[in-house]
């Protein structure tokens, strides 16, 4: 656990990470030589033993390395442009990142929060589930700091009470389900076959689901359950064949069980259309358990081939890392957020909470490292979740990679 244990980067971009515990002194943060200021203390919450561990963690990984790109004023191209070539730190003052472990617990996350505030936060970024930080927005509120979700799609985040000092970046739930029934009505389906795992969280997705599809018009003719833990889908694909949909929906939020339907679908699905929410695309583990059984899939992505500025984080990254197999879309989100906070802090021109949370409210057309090339966001003082439908890409996977599905309608 990294409960209240300061991450500092030293040295070179691909350098250790540096645990600080109990240390009378704050150490330069990474990236930081030459910048006098004080430090700006950015909290995170992570997630390193719970259900979202798994893309919690390189998030935090990709927060680190964004601040420390601020901190050297290091820059892809379609934002350098934005903060000029030469503006390291936030107004000089160099990012150092405080991180507390809530284990994807609600109840730890408000813990969590309080103890990012103690140790100085002017603003958290949470990488754990959307029921997390649900409860931690209230700290956030309390203590009239900015919160941003980055990658969480509960839109009841952004919803009062104890939504003014709280903003999400990706989009929505509600935004995502709509998109799903454009592609899904533009190919003419009528009948749908929900497969999910055991999770609280896949039950919360498939009723979401469920209803924005039932809604527009299509029949539920199958919906099964993959146990967490499972071996065999033999029989979860059986009577989904039986059922006969015009397309299967995965809604797992367990990358193991996902991998394991679509291994078991193999021949008994091969003509069916398959789908997943964008948790398909989260983790290679799913296509290391599928295989080839995977290709064919398609999913609404947060993250284009095709778009340069995701590139280059996800190069520059993944150098950092010394090599990273696999990058979530939710990673690239992070990195906007950091990106984020640095313009809010810098147009504020102080630290105070209320004036900050004013500057993202007027941020428009930001450019973000995930979405459709060219993809920006936009907030208000009404609207504190700044997506829109072209931050979804269609994807389809080939030789065990995803590729932008040509034959889909881009959404708009």
């Amino acid at each position: 656990m990294r409960s209240n244990r300061l991450w500092v980067l030293v040295g070179a971009l691909a350098s250790s990470i540096a645990v600080l515990a109990g240390c009378g002194a704050s150490p330069s943060p990474a990236g930081a030589e030459g910048l006098t200021g004080d430090p700006l203390v950015i909290g995170v919450i992570e997630d390193t033993s719970g259900a979202a561990s798994f893309y919690s963690q390189q998030g935090v990984r990709m927060i680190e390395y964004a601040a420390e790109q601020v901190n050297r004023g290091e820059y892809p191209a379609e934002i350098a442009a934005l903060f000029g070539t030469n503006s390291r730190g936030v107004a000089g003052r160099p990012i150092q990142l405080v991180t507390e472990d809530d284990g994807n617990d609600p109840n730890r996350a408000v813990q969590a929060a309080r103890k990012l505030v103690g140790a100085g936060a002017k603003a958290i970024i949470t990488t754990s589930s959307s029921a997390s930080t649900i409860q931690a927005r209230v700290v956030c509120q309390e203590e009239e700091i900015p919160c941003i979700a980055s990658a969480n799609a509960s839109a009841d985040i952004v919803k009062n009470p104890n939504a003014d000092f709280v903003f999400t970046i990706s989009p929505n739930s509600t935004l995502i389900a709509a998109v799903y029934s454009s592609f899904f009505k533009a190919k003419g389906y009528r009948t749908v076959a929900f497969v999910a795992d055991s999770t609280p969280s896949s039950k919360a997705v498939t009723d979401a689901y469920r209803a924005a599809l039932e809604g527009a018009g299509m029949t539920v003719v199958a919906q099964e359950v993959i146990p967490v833990g499972s071996t065999d889908a033999t029989a979860q694909v059986s009577r989904v064949a039986a059922a006969a949909p015009a397309v299967v929906f995965t809604t797992c939020s367990s990358a193991p069980e996902e991998g394991l339907f679509y291994k078991y679908a193999g021949d008994r699905l091969a003509t069916t259309p398959k789908w997943g929410t964008n948790n398909l695309t989260l983790a290679d583990e799913t296509v290391e358990i599928a295989g080839p059984a995977i290709n064919g899939a398609k999913a609404a992505d947060l993250r284009s081939p095709d778009n340069k500025y995701s590139t280059e984080v996800a190069e520059g990254f993944a150098r950092a890392q010394g090599g990273d197999s696999h990058l979530a879309w939710t990673s690239l989100t992070h990195w906007d957020a950091v990106m984020l906070l640095k313009r809010a802090f810098e147009s504020a021109g102080t630290d105070e909470g209320p004036r900050v949370v004013q500057e993202i409210e007027g941020i428009r057309d930001f450019p973000v490292a995930h979405g459709q090339p060219g993809y920006t966001v936009s907030f208000s003082a009404e609207n504190h979740n700044g997506a829109s439908a072209r931050a979804i890409v269609p994807v389809v996977f080939e030789n065990e990679h995803t590729v932008v599905a040509k034959d889909e309608q881009m959404p708009q």
